[in-house]
């Protein structure tokens, strides 16, 4: 998931690119739960219609 969301990078607001890298940085296992959710959520809002996700807030 982590790089499907890095290569969508131009489509995020800095918030979720902060997200998105930080999360990058360390494993999987040592997200915590709300990174988890915000992550899935993310990636949800960029496979449901193509164009930015940038003006969505979690």
């Amino acid at each position: 998931m982590i790089g499907y969301l890095q290569s969508q990078l131009h489509r995020m607001n800095s918030e979720q690119k902060s997200l998105v890298a930080r999360c990058a940085m360390i494993p999987e296992d040592k997200w915590i739960k709300i990174e988890r959710e915000r992550l899935t959520t993310l990636y949800m809002w960029l496979h449901m219609k193509p164009g930015s996700v940038e003006k969505r807030r979690f």
